[in-house]
């Protein structure tokens, strides 16, 4: 798959990302494939189970930015809301929002897994 085409899949806005990265292909690559092995979102799903709301605001927080640095929206908005009802305490609710957070997670890794597949 091309750039364009993955980041198409992955759901950020291609023009927007473009963009950020000066339209350095090869820069962007090397940060969309760091995305891949960054620890962020498997530290958070420890956290989660730990209910540690202020280590899963952190965490939450840390991937909403990666996310949104990147250009997925989706991903960033998902854990936007996890970083929020964190915030606030809202154990109750961490589990599903942590489910879309992880629907989207996986949604985008597996968009990038293609370009190291080339």
């Amino acid at each position: 798959m091309t750039m364009e085409q993955v980041l198409t899949v992955a759901g950020a806005d291609i023009g927007e990302v473009y963009d950020r990265f000066c339209g350095n292909e090869a820069v962007l690559k090397k940060y969309l494939l760091r995305f891949c092995e960054d620890e962020t979102y498997r530290r958070l799903a420890l956290r989660l189970k730990e209910q540690d709301c202020g280590a899963i605001e952190f965490d939450a927080h840390a991937l909403k930015g990666l996310s949104a640095t990147l250009g997925f929206q989706k991903l960033s908005a998902a854990c936007g809301a996890l970083t929020l009802a964190a915030r606030n305490g809202e154990v109750s609710g961490l589990t599903v929002l942590f489910g879309q957070v992880a629907e989207e997670y996986e949604h985008v890794v597996s968009a990038l897994r293609q370009l190291d597949a080339d």
